[in-house]
């Protein structure tokens, strides 16, 4: 039997699947769903004669999200720090894991790339990374999503790292 929620915490049902049974669907419609909407299926084993103990499992149609990101200065020297920072909407819980990539890297490569944060309680991150090399440096966060809402990439943001010129006097 499925029961649907629209908070993950309290469920209706058991929902109507068609016009002439309450049971026995192992597969919800698309058409019974919408974005943002929490499901609940019981199953309960029967070999004929006795009922077993039932077994539950929970599911969510998630909304799409969208994450954005900012890199603080564009330019720098070589041996300084970027900011990064940027919101996920909807709005997530508290401690939602963020991770960076650097999908482009100055020309002598390097393996070093952004530690991953965590949201705070109003959806947002921030890290700072001191990039090794001079050269441009492209970054890119992302986060996998959770039941309510889908995972999303943010666009790219670029940093230039210069090599720090001599003082002559």
């Amino acid at each position: 039997r499925w029961y649907k929620s629209t908070n993950g915490l309290y469920f209706t049902g058991p929902e109507r699947i068609s016009s002439d049974t309450l049971a026995l669907f192992d597969t919800l419609p698309a058409a019974m769903t919408s974005l943002g909407d929490f499901w609940r299926v019981e199953v309960t084993p029967r070999d004929g004669s006795v009922d077993g103990i039932p077994g539950v499992a929970l599911a969510a149609v998630p909304q799409p999200s969208t994450i954005s990101l900012s890199a603080s200065p564009n330019n720098i020297v070589l041996g300084g720090i970027v900011a990064l920072s940027g919101t996920i909407n909807p709005n997530s819980a508290a401690g939602e894991p963020v991770f960076f990539d650097l999908t482009t890297t100055p020309a002598q490569g390097t393996n070093t790339k952004p530690a991953s944060t965590l949201t705070n309680g109003a959806s947002q991150y921030s890290s700072s990374f001191a990039p090794d090399e001079a050269g441009t440096w492209v970054f890119k966060s992302n986060w996998d999503g959770n039941l309510a809402a889908g995972a999303a990439a943010s666009p790219q943001r670029s940093v230039t790292v210069s090599k720090a010129q001599p003082n002559l006097s």
